[in-house]
């Protein structure tokens, strides 16, 4: 594969020092072996779209899963397009779930000639996974002459027939992450992938790039981006060198790449056209005191946002999911959308933009200083507000009408909160749940999909 595609969407995969690289390379074309004819006829069969996305999150490929696809590209990158094709269909074997060994089986057989085996993967990778390897079936050199047969007219029309049910995915899932942790805490995750889970369906919707190497992201619906952020420790001052990249829901080149040489902090989402963040200097710096910037298609140059104010959307601030709204202030206020969370003294207290009258809350609300949330009821009568710390947290349910809070539940570790509809999603200690109603008690929770969780 051609250097260029390295320099883009699959940069990590490619190598560029984030991240093992997994696919193929352009490699110089041998003499085609003779192969038994391939019937004229698409091996797609002639049926309804398949359903998109995953039934069940990826596992992590095995070490000799990953030693097979090693070989493979060896193989491919010399130009051995039958040793890859076969050792890429053992890696495929080994890792039946993990698509970017099932793509490059179908680059090999590809190149090799064998194109109705080849639409066999690509068509249910599509499905699959549209925004990875859409992009990749109209610009990949291994996939050229699939793409001007009969087989890839037929792949064009199932890029067609799930565009659709992607967009209708985007618009009413609740936007989730999938995440397989890597066996060492000291290596980012095995899997980190932004999209949108469908409860109905059990299914995680993928949506923008695969990124191995991403230590936080962020899905944004209303203008379809999904940021990544990637890292590595400066050696030479302790603090990150970041790199931010935007992509476009359904995959393509990132329309924004910036870097950032050290930060020791950092807070960002998106924005019409590319990202706005802030970055803490140095150590000594306080995050929420630096001025916003942005880098967008039209300034791809990172310069001083014009809008100062907190972003009005939820966004990622030191690899937290925050709420709209949230700013530090010294815990002194919290501002969550329209409420108020105010310390006087010892004593937290609500204020809601309806009435006059604070609600009380508990002293532990004010001991918790990591991360805060408030979540209303569809009708506005009620309200659940989570207080966190990266040890514990609490969520206390309050009537907005009596003004009064009674504690809901509590737990060790971080907690996220997501009203969806009528339904409620609650992570805990990286677990999450669906309770049907805002109303409806703890033990009526269901577990969502394994591996699906909100940040």
């Amino acid at each position: 594969m051609r250097a260029w595609l390295c320099a883009a969407v699959l940069l990590v995969a490619c190598g560029d020092g984030d991240g093992d690289r997994d696919e193929p390379t352009e490699a110089p074309e041998p003499e085609t072996p003779d192969l038994a004819p391939e019937p004229e006829a698409p091996a797609i069969d002639d049926a309804e779209p398949p359903a998109i996305g995953w039934d069940a999150i990826p596992e992590a490929p095995s070490d000799a899963a990953a030693a097979l696809n090693r070989e493979g590209l060896e193989r491919h990158d010399a130009g051995d397009y039958e040793a890859s094709a076969a050792a890429f269909a053992r890696a495929v074997a080994a890792a039946p779930g993990w698509d970017i060994y099932r793509y490059n089986l179908a680059a090999a057989l590809s190149r090799r000639g064998e194109l109705g085996h080849a639409a066999e993967h690509l068509n249910a990778l599509l499905a699959r996974d549209l925004p990875s390897f859409g992009p990749r079936l109209r610009a990949d050199p291994d996939l050229e002459a699939l793409r001007e047969s009969p087989h890839g007219a037929r792949l064009r029309d199932t890029v067609d027939s799930v565009r659709g049910p992607w967009r209708d995915a985007l618009r009413d899932g609740v936007i989730a992450v999938a995440f397989r942790p890597h066996e060492s805490d000291a290596r980012p995750p095995t899997l980190r992938r932004g999209g949108v889970y469908l409860h109905a369906e059990r299914r995680f919707v993928p949506l923008g790039p695969r990124a191995p190497a991403a230590r936080d992201l962020l899905v944004d619906r209303e203008h379809e981006l999904v940021v990544v952020r990637s890292w590595r420790v400066n050696r030479d001052t302790d603090g990150q060198r970041m790199r931010f990249r935007v992509f476009p829901i359904l995959g393509g080149d990132p329309i924004v790449e910036l870097r950032v040489e050290n930060g020791h902090g950092h807070a960002y989402h998106a924005i019409a056209g590319g990202v706005r963040f802030r970055i803490q200097p140095d150590g000594m710096a306080v995050i929420w005191n630096q001025r916003w910037q942005e880098a967008t298609v039209a300034q791809p140059e990172p310069h001083e946002s014009e809008d100062r104010e907190a972003p009005d959307r939820p966004f990622i601030a030191d690899g937290l999911l925050r709420d709209a709204g949230y700013s530090y202030a010294s815990w002194r206020e919290q501002h969550l959308g329209p409420y108020t969370l105010r310390r006087r003294g010892a004593d937290p207290e609500l204020l809601t933009p309806d009435s006059a009258t604070p609600v009380p809350l508990s002293r532990e609300h004010g001991r918790r200083t990591v991360t805060h949330s408030l979540v209303r009821s569809p009708d506005g009568r009620s309200a659940l507000l989570l207080s966190a710390t990266f040890a514990d947290h609490l969520i206390d349910r309050i009537d907005l009408d009596a003004r009064t809070a009674t504690e809901w539940t509590r737990g060790h570790g971080m907690a996220h909160l997501r009203r969806h509809g009528d339904a409620l999603y609650l992570q805990r200690r990286g677990v999450l749940v669906r309770l049907p109603s805002f109303d409806a008690p703890l033990g009526a929770a269901e577990r969502v999909l394994e591996g699906v969780r909100l940040d």
